[in-house]
């Protein structure tokens, strides 16, 4: 039977917008301390000061030197960047005219990652089904091989079929997807042969490399896949994206 997307999962998404919100007051505060520190150092205008030795007495100036970011400044700052990148994905609908499907969660060795189930400008409501694998690359590294196939399904294909209860009238969805076992994925995908259907290549790639997948009318996919700490199932971190209008091609 299909589960659906681990609750824990939604849950991370929302403390990471929270989480970008306090590292951006964290780097303000920062900033402000290092303000503070440095007007402390300067010396009050109004201070009584001793008489001015003559110039022979001055020491020689020290040089001033630039101390470079510590490397747990560093690590904030990229953090910073990469939870900014993140929210900005999360909150593009906001900005442009599309329709989203994201979702982080975690996928068995033996599941496939159905999400999608919206309706497109073609009229037709689109599913992504992703089936992560383990792969091994020439020189031995262990990668993960994605094997996905986009359907299109009518009102008429949608109706009774085993993904119906999936379709969504939601134009941007958040977690909103099941895992399927990898036979029963196959199964149902076997019985909507005679939809409309898009194979998309496999991809092989490593572990928390991200990619980006075009398939046709500017339906794109991008895609992070990560192993959990078994080193056999997997996280995965995706978006899928189709322009709200419809294109010369499908209308």
């Amino acid at each position: 039977m299909p589960s659906s997307i681990r609750p824990g999962t939604l849950i991370i998404l929302l403390i990471l917008c929270v989480i970008v919100v306090w590292q951006r007051r964290t780097i303000h505060e920062l900033r402000q301390h290092d303000n503070t520190f440095t007007t402390s150092m300067a010396p009050d205008p109004q201070e009584t000061r001793p008489a001015t030795p003559s110039i022979a007495s001055l020491p020689a100036p020290t040089p001033t030197k630039e101390h470079p970011p510590s490397e747990s400044d560093q690590a904030l700052r990229e953090r910073i960047a990469d939870l900014e990148s993140q929210l900005a994905e999360f909150t593009k609908p906001l900005q442009s005219n599309i329709r989203s499907a994201t979702v982080d969660t975690e996928v068995l060795a033996d599941e496939t990652l159905i999400t999608g189930g919206y309706k497109t400008p073609d009229g037709n409501t689109h599913f992504l089904f992703l089936r992560p694998e383990q792969a091994v690359l020439d020189d031995g590294r262990v990668a993960v091989k994605l094997s996905g196939t986009v359907i299109g399904l009518s009102e008429e294909h949608l109706k009774g079929s085993a993904v119906e209860g999936l379709a969504t009238t939601a134009s941007n969805t958040i977690q909103h997807g099941e895992a399927w076992q990898n036979t029963e994925a196959e199964s149902t995908l076997d019985d909507l042969r005679e939809s409309s259907t898009v194979s998309m290549p496999s991809v092989i790639m490593l572990p928390g490399q991200a990619a980006q997948i075009n398939v046709q009318d500017g339906l794109q996919y991008k895609v992070t896949p990560e192993f959990l700490e078994n080193g056999k199932d997997f996280r995965i971190r995706l978006r899928m994206e189709h322009p709200s209008e419809a294109t010369e091609t499908n209308k």
